[in-house]
């Protein structure tokens, strides 16, 4: 019951965060924002452990792992992404991350030898991928829209970058808290790109424009909620049910992104990519599906672990 709990908690979570990301790049530089917004989560939840539980040790070959993580997770995943969701709806950026997660870390499991692919999983993984092109579509069809490509492919990227380094990291995840992988990873990212921003976004930055109520707000949200309470809880999860099982949450997250960026920021969405994002939602529950069904009943002791995570 706790599990699921937190399941719906990330749902929740990260099916907002994409609306307020859309605010903040609609006034701040994006790379700026998104690195201040990691780098103090970081900074809250690492004060966190430590006033909890005092100092830490971490092994040399641990670090490697967590900066892996803070790089590809953190730096590169969410640079791309705020990037990329400048010229894109913040619904259809959902879709595309939280669509593409589950197929792509079931993809990096599989080259890893993590698991292994059949029929239907290539099925949903081919699916997936097809309505993508049709999102793709509309974009491709009107030739003063080169920006919103450019946005949807950083986005894409953004997500590859994002289940490589979970797949990867996973082992570093089993040995220490939540919180203090999070912590760390966020700290790390955030230092990474608050280091690029100014490199590239210096002008935007020094001018404090974007210093207005709505970006303030949308910050805020950012780090309290989609940094510290989604990541840690995401760490938790993806620590005690594993890469692939944690991923169901992409079919819920793009449905409650899509409804509040109709809702609350007029965004429209063309019946090319209702349609796309269909296909894409399905291909994840197929995904999802089969990969269950092919753990099913493995040994005594997994299949007691597995009814006590129900």
């Amino acid at each position: 019951m706790k599990f699921r709990f937190l399941f719906v908690v990330l749902c929740l979570v990260w099916g907002s965060t994409w609306l307020a990301i859309k605010i903040g790049v609609n006034h701040a530089p994006p790379l700026w924002s998104a690195g201040t917004r990691f780098f103090l989560a970081g900074l809250l939840l690492m004060g966190w452990y430590r006033w909890k539980h005092g100092s830490f040790h971490i092994e040399k070959k641990a670090i490697r792992h967590i900066v892996i993580l803070g790089f590809l997770v953190i730096a590169v995943t969410f640079g791309l992404i705020y990037w990329g969701e400048q010229w894109v709806s913040s619904g259809l950026t959902a879709v595309l991350v939280q669509g593409l997660i589950p197929i792509f870390m079931l993809l990096f499991s599989w080259l890893y030898r993590h698991s292994t692919l059949n029929g239907p999983l290539v099925g949903g993984i081919f699916l997936g991928l097809f309505g993508v092109l049709v999102i793709f579509m509309p974009q491709i069809k009107s030739p003063d829209n080169g920006m919103a490509i450019l946005g949807m492919l950083s986005i894409i990227l953004g997500t590859l970058a994002y289940c490589w380094g979970a797949v990867i990291s996973k082992d570093t995840l089993n040995q220490y808290s939540s919180i203090l992988i999070s912590g760390l990873e966020n700290l790390m990212g955030g230092a990474v790109l608050m280091m690029v921003a100014p490199v590239m976004e210096w002008r935007e930055i020094v001018s404090f424009g974007y210093m207005d109520q709505a970006f303030v707000w949308s910050w805020l949200y950012l780090v309290v909620i989609g940094s510290i309470v989604g990541f840690t809880v995401f760490t938790y999860l993806l620590k005690e049910w594993g890469a692939v099982r944690v991923s169901l949450y992409s079919f819920f997250t793009p449905m409650v992104a899509l409804l509040l960026g109709t809702l609350f920021y007029q965004e429209k969405i063309t019946w090319e990519q209702l349609l796309g994002s269909g296909m894409v939602l399905v291909g994840v529950w197929i995904t999802n599906r089969y990969t269950s069904a092919k753990k099913a009943q493995p040994s005594a002791a997994v299949k007691l672990q597995e009814e006590s995570l129900q």
